[in-house]
C-alpha cells in the first residue's frame, strides 16, 4: 500500500488490508508464507511529521529445528515508525535514540508501505523453529523421533546423565576442598 501523505487528515487515520505473500516478497519454504496477510496500519499526520504503527499476521509453516517435522504457527509483529519530509541533516556524531533507529526520511510526498511490513513479520520469525516448546528431538543414534517414539539409545542418555552427574558433584567437592585449604 502506497500511504500519499498529501491524502492524509490531521490526526488519526487507519487502514485495514490484506496482502499476499507474493506481494511482500516473502519466502514460499522454510519458513513457508503461503497464507493471506492482515494488516493494520495507524498514520498520526502531525504538522512536521507522521508517527506510523503498523501491525500484521499470519501463519507461517515451519519445520522444526529439533525433530525436522513440518508445523504451522500463526506469527505476528508490529513496528511504530516516525516518517519525516526532507533529508536527514547529519552531523559529525550523533547517538542513536530509538526513534532515530525507526525513523524514515523521504523527499517524496509518499511512501511505500509494503516493505514495512515485510520487515516486520521477517523479524518475527524465530532463528531455531520448535514445534512445541518441549520438543524432543531425534535420538543422535538411531534418529528415532522423540516425541512419538522411544528407542533404547534415550535410556542410554539418561543413564550416561546420571553417571555424570555423580562426576560433577565429585568436581564440587573438589573445588570446595581446594577453596578451603
Amino acid at each position: 500500500m502506497i500511504l500519499v501523505f498529501k491524502e492524509l487528515k490531521p490526526g488519526r487515520n487507519a487502514f485495514s488490508f490484506t496482502a499476499e505473500p507474493a506481494e511482500l516478497d516473502l519466502p514460499r519454504e522454510d519458513p513457508a508464507f503461503t497464507e493471506t496477510i492482515a494488516v493494520e496500519l495507524v498514520a498520526h499526520k502531525q504538522v512536521n511529521l507522521i508517527q506510523l504503527r503498523l501491525s500484521a499476521g499470519t501463519r507461517v509453516r515451519m519445520v522444526c529445528s529439533r525433530c525436522g517435522e513440518t508445523f504451522t504457527r500463526g506469527l505476528s509483529g508490529e513496528a511504530t515508525y516516525v516518517i519525516r519530509q526532507g533529508k536527514e541533516r547529519l552531523t559529525r556524531e550523533k547517538t542513536l535514540s530509538d526513534e532515530d533507529v525507526f525513523t524514515i526520511f523521504t523527499t517524496e510526498g509518499e511512501l511505500d508501505t509494503l516493505p514495512l511490513i515485510r520487515e516486520v513479520l521477517l523479524l518475527e520469525v524465530p532463528m531455531r523453529p520448535l514445534c512445541r516448546e518441549d520438543c524432543a528431538g531425534l535420538c543422535p543414534v538411531c534418529g528415532a523421533n522423540w516425541n512419538v517414539e522411544t528407542c533404547p539409545h534415550r535410556e542410554q542418555k539418561e543413564e550416561t546423565r546420571k553417571s555424570l552427574a555423580v562426576l560433577q558433584d565429585l568436581w564440587r567437592q573438589m573445588q570446595e576442598q581446594h577453596r578451603e585449604g
